[in-house]
């Protein structure tokens, strides 16, 4: 029995890292262009440790973000770009991305909101489907792995008469900034984001469910 758990664990190891490595390369790649993108608000902090060793914290928000991806990408201004929450953004799930202040083009794929439902878990709705509650992975470029997760809320707005207005997203996260070339020091972030109209030049049809 040792042997088979055993090697159910191996098989299972190997499934994940073929998952992993496939969610980078989506993120390393343009996301496909279904769903649709919202304007993105993030709000939070970040843990770290200066010089001498000792702990101190600085903000993390929708600025220090698309420092991130400049970094990432060596790009030498953020000026035009905003941040974005692109619905179903890919088969795995949501991505946060860097667009195009103007049209709404994806100019990177910042993070990515995966698994909810993969893996024996399973995302909590209500009973006509217009709001859900979820945990979800957070992949960045960094690592084949998850660097976080986040507690992700979605809900359909209507109006009085019942149709839907908008989507509402909202959420905790809490994920790790590892050391690489941009960062000389490990960093441990959480926050909150919440999600605004949308955003792009492309129409969409809202749904009236969820699923």
């Amino acid at each position: 029995m040792a042997i088979d758990r055993f090697r159910f664990n191996v098989k299972a190891m190997k499934t994940l890292t073929s998952i992993t490595v496939l969610v980078v390369a989506v993120l390393m790649s343009k996301v496909n262009a279904n769903g649709q993108k919202f304007q993105f608000t993030f709000r939070g902090t970040c843990w770290t440790t200066n010089a001498e060793g000792r702990f101190i914290t600085k903000p993390a928000n929708n600025k220090t973000l698309l420092q991130e991806y400049a970094l990432a990408t060596g790009a030498a201004s953020t000026k035009g770009l905003v941040l974005a929450y692109h619905y179903k953004g890919a088969d795995q799930g949501d991505v946060v991305e860097v667009v195009n202040a103007k049209d709404g083009t994806t100019v990177y794929a910042l993070f990515g909101l995966f698994f909810s439902d993969d893996f024996g878990r399973l995302s909590l709705t209500n009973s006509d489907l217009t709001q859900e509650q979820s945990i979800d992975y957070i992949y960045t470029h960094q690592m084949d792995h998850s660097a976080g997760s986040a507690l992700t809320s979605k809900k359909i707005i209507v109006d009085r008469k019942g149709n839907p207005r908008n989507l509402l997203f909202q959420g905790q996260v809490y994920y790790d900034i590892t050391p690489d070339r941009a960062h000389s020091n490990m960093q441990i972030c959480s926050g909150t984001f919440i999600t605004g109209k949308p955003i792009g030049t492309n129409a969409w049809q809202l749904p009236t469910k969820l699923r």
